[in-house]
């Protein structure tokens, strides 16, 4: 409970400050993070992950449970903004972003503290997959559909891969950090060096949660879309966790771990691929995707932590409800979504206009 108001707390802290950081300062403090903090909790991440035979099932239901996510994200897009050519970048905006999950900033704390290791342990084999997802996959799917073709189409995509990522340092810490996993060597015990990534990625939490505070947006329509699209995802996320544990047949512990992970914040990675993708496709028209990609995690984050602070508070009723819960996220997201659909749906109501004009305005 108390990393829970500590984080609250931090977001709190960012917020009174956004006013006296200017845009340069929010942007030397996003680059530290993708840049140096994030690669550093990617790295000692995977370098500590072990394989044991008896969990090899886990990552395959890490990768139902995602592939659920990737469903259901694109089903809640489509909710929000209908199939509109001109509302199609915040409609794979927010597809993309509903599809990732962050349980190692938001989940696992709770995980380890309220359950215990050995279950800790298991979530951490069943992340695999979202692990595999965001810093494989997830880099290649955003070019999927992407607006402006003539980003597709004037580069070779794979080349741009060995050229531009190779030394990408996300990109390094996925490969230096499956190498050591192999040779079984955490780079938290590397001596100096270990301990240097070691206080990086311990830092991270810290900066990250001021950050948010930073540049969450309280105007405009980004507070009520994420609203509605985080409510109807954790109803997704609760119905798939109820549906697995009647099949597995899961221990209470294991029922309350997954409510923990499904209840997981939108994942900062994901955000740093698009953010990433936006400043390559130098595109003013993908950048404007931005905004909401950074209002989906940053009201993913204290949403996540209260929630799963009352799942500590009620366990039993979070594990006996979950259907329930499931309908009333639903429910929640529902009627919001279907009483403001215009409101939504009308660019002239957002932090950035997406409109066709503008496509126009580029393309010419």
């Amino acid at each position: 409970m108390k990393d829970s108001m500590s984080q609250i707390a931090l977001i709190a802290i960012g917020f009174a400050l956004r006013n006296r950081i200017n845009e340069a300062g929010k942007l030397g403090i996003s680059s530290l993070i993708l840049q140096a903090m994030l690669p550093s909790s990617v790295l000692i991440s995977l370098s500590g992950c072990r394989f044991d035979k008896t969990m090899l099932a886990l990552p395959v239901l890490g990768a139902l449970f995602l592939l659920f996510q990737i469903v259901s994200g694109k089903l809640i897009a489509a909710f929000l903004f209908g199939e509109s050519k001109e509302l199609r970048i915040p409609r794979r905006t927010t597809e993309l972003m509903l599809s990732t999950y962050a349980p190692g900033l938001s989940a696992s704390s709770f995980i380890s503290e309220f359950i215990n290791s050995e279950v800790a342990a298991k979530a951490t084999c069943v992340d695999l997959a979202n692990k595999m997802y965001l810093l494989v996959i997830f880099p290649l799917y955003i070019r999927i559909g992407v607006v402006d073709s003539r980003i597709i189409n004037e580069r070779d995509f794979l080349s741009s891969i060995f050229q531009k990522k190779i030394m990408d340092p996300l990109f390094l810490s996925v490969v230096c950090g499956m190498v050591a996993s192999m040779f079984k060597t955490p780079i938290s015990n590397a001596g100096a060096i270990g301990q240097m990534f070691h206080k990086l990625a311990a830092a991270q939490s810290t900066c990250l949660f001021v950050l948010l505070g930073l540049k969450i947006s309280v105007k405009g329509n980004n507070p009520l879309i994420c609203a509605v699209a985080l409510s109807l995802r954790l109803g997704c996320g609760l119905l798939f966790v109820s549906a697995a544990s009647h099949i597995l047949q899961f221990k209470r512990e294991s029922i309350l771990a997954g409510v923990f992970m499904s209840q997981s914040a939108v994942s900062v990675v994901g955000l740093g691929h698009i953010e990433k993708f936006a400043a390559d496709s130098g595109s003013d028209i993908e950048k404007n995707c931005l905004s909401l990609s950074f209002d989906l995690v940053s009201y993913s984050f204290p949403a996540s932590v209260v929630l799963n602070s009352l799942a500590c508070l009620f366990p039993q009723y979070y594990i006996s409800n979950i259907e329930l819960l499931a309908a009333f996220f639903f429910t929640i997201g529902f009627v919001i979504g279907t009483v403001k659909r215009n409101t939504i749906r009308d660019p002239s109501q957002w932090n950035h206009s997406y409109s066709s004009s503008d496509l126009h305005r580029k393309k010419s």
